[in-house]
């Protein structure tokens, strides 16, 4: 799995408060970090599996930004970032 760092708008304004929230919600999508452990930390079996699940998994360009437009009503891609498990986080 892929984190991303998406930025929509949406187009058209409408009078609905919720609509209206959802709408400057999209403009501005805070991007999430989270600290990698050290390189020496143990990880638990569970960890084990999550980090074997997530290197598993790909998401592509096109299906990242096919279903944020989609979570969006009205929205237009204007911006996206792939970050991968391994990419380097120092931007």
């Amino acid at each position: 799995m892929a984190a991303a760092a998406l930025l929509l708008t949406a187009c058209g304004q409408s009078s609905d408060s919720a609509t209206s929230a959802a709408t400057e919600a999209a403009k501005v999508l805070p991007r999430k970090t989270t600290a990698s452990p050290s390189a020496t930390a143990e990880l638990t079996e569970d960890q084990q599996e999550r980090k074997r699940v997530l290197d598993a998994t790909k998401v592509t360009f096109d299906d990242a930004a096919t279903t944020a437009v989609g979570e969006v009503a009205n929205g237009k891609l204007v911006d996206l970032d792939l970050e991968g498990v391994d990419d380097d986080d120092r931007d």
